[in-house]
């Protein structure tokens, strides 16, 4: 921004605050029923995820016997999630499915880590990093050349670079 001299296009007055005529606050909106209902379609995608795997496994397509089987879940909650029916009722507790997506990941990743032997990974720790240093510097040529250049070089493609640097980041810390 110092570089280009980018200031914003528009003079934004900072004590005016906008909000969103549909946001509502839904910490008061939990209840258990909410939450039963989150963990009973959570549950659903498992259990039926778990059929599925079992019936690709005894197929014989040998490409498809490599999925893991949680991928059927996430897929099989995409599908569930996306009918009209369902979809409405998930949004109008989309803050109970959200924390219980969060503790069923948390769940998912302890018992994950504790099976995890640290000491076996020592080995990948070089090539590892020079992946890590690679990446990031794909990362910033790609901003800096394409997203910067192509929205204009304006101070809203300098805010879009540095929001896509801030997503390739979180997607890398998630991993």
């Amino acid at each position: 921004m110092e570089r280009y001299r980018l200031t914003p296009s528009i003079k934004q007055n900072p004590h005016v605050h906008t909000t969103d005529a549909n946001h509502k606050s839904y910490a008061g909106l939990s209840n258990i029923s909410s939450y039963l209902i989150a963990v009973v379609v959570l549950l659903l995608c498992a259990v039926l995820s778990g059929h599925i795997h079992q019936a690709i496994q005894s197929s014989g397509v040998h490409a498809l016997t490599l999925v893991p089987n949680f991928v059927y879940a996430i897929v099989l909650g995409i599908i569930i999630g996306h009918v009209p029916m369902v979809r409405h009722k998930l949004d109008t507790i989309r803050f109970e499915v959200d924390k219980s997506a969060n503790l069923s990941l948390g769940l998912f990743l302890a018992m994950a880590l504790m099976d995890l032997k640290l000491w076996n990974l020592f080995d990948l720790a070089l090539p590892l990093l020079i992946i890590l240093v690679a990446q990031l510097m794909l990362t910033i040529g790609f901003v800096y050349w394409i997203t910067f250049r192509i929205m204009g070089k304006s101070y809203d493609a300098a805010v879009l670079a540095a929001g896509h640097v801030a997503l390739g980041w979180e997607r890398h810390r998630q991993q």
